[in-house]
């Protein structure tokens, strides 16, 4: 649940976008590939519900990653009109990809 409103993610199936209250919501995309990166896995859906600020139809990309401590969707965002961005973590997937701390590069800076 994001604030007003309440995510499913349904894998390999859709994507859903609705009010806790019941209330008729968003398809947010129905399945159509998947993409294997370095630190999980990416399923792309396409063909949702008409955007009424587009009028193209919404699509959404979900990240699945490795989490030694949280399974769930951690974070969704709204990239552009009507194309999301949800970030879902797995304990299950720490099998397959390894929890990876960000790799950190030092700048050194000079007056010129």
């Amino acid at each position: 649940q994001d604030g007003w409103w309440t995510y499913e993610v349904c894998p390999l199936v859709h994507v859903r976008q609705f009010h806790a209250e019941g209330e008729q919501g968003f398809n947010l995309g129905r399945f159509k590939r998947s993409l294997v990166e370095d630190r999980g896995v990416s399923l792309v859906y396409d063909s949702g519900d008409v955007c009424d600020v587009t009028g193209e139809m919404r699509e959404t990309t979900v990240r699945f990653t490795c989490s030694g401590t949280a399974s769930g969707i951690q974070k969704v965002v709204e990239t552009s009109s009507c194309a999301y961005l949800v970030d879902f973590a797995s304990q299950e997937l720490c099998k397959v990809f390894p929890e990876q701390s960000p790799t950190l590069h030092n700048i050194l800076c000079t007056k010129e």
